[in-house]
């Protein structure tokens, strides 16, 4: 089953989107790179950690689950798409109006810039697109979608075919909850040690190795597995010694006190190098209509307004989504950062030079879209 799913309309008992948080990833190897035929454990890239060799594993002929492919074909069974003899009208013979595709990350950190618009308080002239942040990342770079949110490290890797869209981030100064390493020992123990990278995000895993290497001294053997809030239990099944785990399921594993160390990423950041850190940007295609762009980055700015004037709403609905506490999801909510100001944007370059240092992303610069 996948995930990445057209929003027509909002889910009538929470009022966000359907599906809310209890959302699986698509249908891949539960853990890919541990005793896979094919895969080298401990192999070193060129990270400098063990990640093992990941390999295609096709569910179907010429498909590879996860990948852009598999994204695209989850689209498609979700948008039956049309194609007039005339690009420029329909098949009766009326222009034809392109519509923007957006997407969003199904998790309760992006209530506070969709609340507005899942409740029609803000109106968007946009089709909504939800999923993980990697099947974002997937859609976002093979046209499928005009603008997203998607992963800070995507924008580094595709500079030359987005622009990033002002004023509008998920960070964090410090503490973020929703990213961390939990691990059963202290993580200057966890050399040679087999450590589980969610399959949702690109950011976090570039994060997380950052840490390994250059502050905590450490070279795991690092294995991907799904780890959204439906897979927890199958993960306590699996051998590791640690999970990074994002989002709504790492809330609901950090209420579990599963693991005795818990580290976040955020503060782990933040400790390092002083400055915020931006887990997830918007971004448009160039190739975009720019005007429709600016008018969907108006809209959003409206939303997250509405949104972060409006967290208690918001947190109950977050709560009845996922299970964790409304207190808890309130002041996790109020403790991100939805603005990208020149601090944030000096931590978001910060990160992007210590991945252009390892030959990770290549060197760039920022491009915002025009909005004045």
């Amino acid at each position: 089953m996948a995930v990445v799913r057209s929003d027509r309309r909002a889910d009538p008992r929470s009022r966000e989107a359907a599906g809310g948080a209890r959302r699986p990833v698509p249908d891949r190897a539960h853990v890919r790179g541990l005793g896979t035929p094919g895969c080298r454990p401990g192999s070193v890239g060129t990270t400098g950690s063990r990640r093992a060799d990941i390999p295609d594993l096709p569910s179907s002929p010429g498909q590879r689950p996860g990948s852009a492919h598999a994204a695209r074909a989850a689209w498609r069974r979700h948008c039956r798409v049309r194609a007039p003899t005339d690009p420029g009208r329909e098949p009766g013979g009326a222009r034809r109006v392109s519509v923007v595709r957006l997407g969003r990350i199904g998790y309760i950190n992006c209530y506070p810039v969709y609340g507005a618009i899942d409740r029609g308080v803000t109106p968007l002239a946009a089709e909504l697109v939800t999923g993980t942040p990697s099947e974002l990342n997937d859609l976002l770079a093979a046209g499928e979608l005009d603008l997203s949110v998607v992963s800070a490290v995507e924008y580094a890797r595709h500079a030359r075919d987005y622009i990033l869209l002002p004023d509008l981030a998920i960070s964090c100064d410090g503490p973020v909850r929703s990213v961390a390493l939990f691990s059963r020992r202290p993580v200057g123990q966890l050399d040679d040690r087999t450590v589980l990278l969610t399959a949702s995000s690109r950011t976090a895993v570039d994060l997380l190795e950052l840490l390994c290497r250059d502050v905590w001294n450490v070279r795991p053997r690092m294995a991907q597995a799904r780890a959204e809030a439906a897979d927890l239990d199958g993960l306590a099944h699996l051998p590791h010694e640690a999970v990074l785990v994002i989002g709504d399921a790492a809330l609901l594993l950090a209420a579990r006190h599963a693991y005795p160390h818990r580290y976040d990423l955020g503060e782990e950041w933040k400790r390092w190098t002083g400055l915020p850190f931006v887990f997830a940007i918007w971004a448009a295609r160039r190739a975009a209509d720019q005007r429709a762009a600016r008018a969907v980055h108006h809209t959003l700015l409206a939303a997250r307004d509405w949104g972060l004037a409006h967290l208690d709403l918001l947190a109950v609905a977050a709560a009845r989504a996922t299970g964790v506490g409304i207190t808890d999801c309130r002041s996790y909510l109020a403790g991100l950062d939805y603005a990208l100001t020149d601090r944030h944007l000096a931590g978001l370059t910060d990160f992007f030079r210590r991945l252009a240092a390892r030959g990770l992303v290549p060197d760039g610069s920022l491009q915002f879209l025009q909005v004045a």
